[in-house]
């Protein structure tokens, strides 16, 4: 509860302050992701505030589909369990000037909260014991993103995206981006 009231905290402080500062439009959009550590596709949503020409800063969230598999648990018992993943990213990025019309690169660093939701079913344990007793069935970690992305200006206003991007904390993978944004 403590990780996400601080990620909650920092996006706040961010939409607070850096609105004042913003020169250009601001963009939301939509995404498809790919998550290589849980190997499933997810969707989200993602807002990019350009502070100037060099920096802008995009929060995101990305949900991802569940997966599903057979576990054996410490008891012997076999379980269906289903993964569930959640991230949330606040980006900076740095946008490199190639002079290219309509198309951009960027690297980007930032903050990560990744939420990863355990469900079990198919289990008949013992009165006295329960799923959270044997296995975490719930986990957070709060951590960092490195990466680098590219967009292309299809028409004013308009703009479609491709983004890889590694996180670190203690659910550590590549996560693969597409998609598209509109100015406001």
């Amino acid at each position: 509860m403590k990780n996400k009231l601080v990620v909650t905290l920092l996006f706040f402080l961010a939409f607070y302050f850096f609105p004042t500062k913003i020169e250009a439009q601001n963009e939301l959009g939509f995404k498809a992701a790919y998550s290589t550590e849980l190997q499933t596709f997810g969707a989200g949503l993602r807002g990019v505030l350009h502070i100037n020409e060099s920096f802008s800063f995009s929060p995101e969230i990305a949900a991802f589909l569940p997966v599903d598999s057979r576990v054996m648990l410490p008891d012997g018992q076999v379980a269906d369990l289903s993964t569930r993943l959640v991230l949330f990213n606040a980006d900076l990025h740095y946008n490199l000037d190639l002079y290219i019309p309509d198309f951009n690169i960027y690297v980007l660093a930032g903050l990560n909260f990744t939420d990863v939701d355990k469900r079990f079913s198919g289990l008949e344990l013992f009165e006295e014991t329960s799923v959270s007793d044997l296995l975490d069935v719930r986990e957070s970690g709060i951590g960092a993103n490195v990466g680098f992305g590219v967009d292309y200006t299809i028409r004013t206003g308009l703009k479609v995206f491709f983004e890889p991007k590694y996180v670190f904390n203690d659910f550590s993978q590549f996560i693969l981006s597409l998609g598209l944004t509109a100015s406001l």
